[in-house]
């Protein structure tokens, strides 16, 4: 399969989930999951997706508001545009592992309210905002593990009383991270073991 339109999936209203994991699929028509409204996983792993639109992805996802989970990895993506999860307000766990992306809109995840877990490893990002989580309250755990980051917010996970894990391993010298992170009461159930990712990647 190369190549999903409007009709694959058209009158399909009661599908929960729909795997399109390991396919050769670059181009995704707009309105190809229009009546899918109770959809919960979408999975479109292994793939060959280089970009995604930002208009035919917002069309593309917006009467998905029940989804749960994301799976974009393993893709070609270089890029995302900033409103592209904007409609996915009952998502709890996003996959982006696997691709190419050097860099994330400050905003992306703003109305991810809901969002449990990240998973952005084997990226190229260099750098992560307080701004970038800013919303995510309960967030549980993100994955950065081999992607290329030297620069990191130090007030970036305030007040994320929910944080159990949060995986730097194999990224760049990490300087502002180990002695000035904030950590309040909660924070991560094993913060010694976070403490130790970050000190085994960072050099003064």
């Amino acid at each position: 399969i190369s190549k999903i339109t409007k009709e694959n999936f058209k009158g399909l209203r009661k599908l929960e989930e729909i795997n399109l994991c390991l396919n050769k699929i670059e181009e995704i028509e707009e309105n190809s999951f229009i009546d899918q409204t109770e959809l919960k996983e979408l999975h479109l792993s292994s793939n060959k997706i280089k970009k995604l639109d930002e208009n035919l992805f917002k069309n593309l996802f917006k009467n998905l508001r029940k989804l749960e989970l994301l799976d974009l990895s393993v893709n070609q993506l270089t890029s995302l545009p900033s409103n592209i999860f904007a409609n996915l307000v009952e998502l709890k766990w996003i996959y982006l592992d696997g691709n190419q992306l050097t860099s994330l809109p400050p905003n992306i995840f703003a109305n991810l309210v809901e969002l449990n877990g990240i998973d952005l490893i084997y990226n190229k990002l260099t750098s992560l905002t307080e701004q970038h989580f800013r919303n995510n309250k309960k967030l549980e755990s993100i994955w950065l593990w081999d992607n290329k980051i030297n620069s990191l917010d130090v007030k970036m996970f305030d007040g994320m009383q929910n944080l159990q894990y949060v995986n730097l391993g194999r990224n760049e010298c990490i300087n502002k991270v180990y002695g000035g992170w904030h950590v309040e009461k909660g924070f991560l159930r094993d913060i010694n073991q976070f403490k130790s990712d970050v000190a085994a990647n960072c050099t003064n």
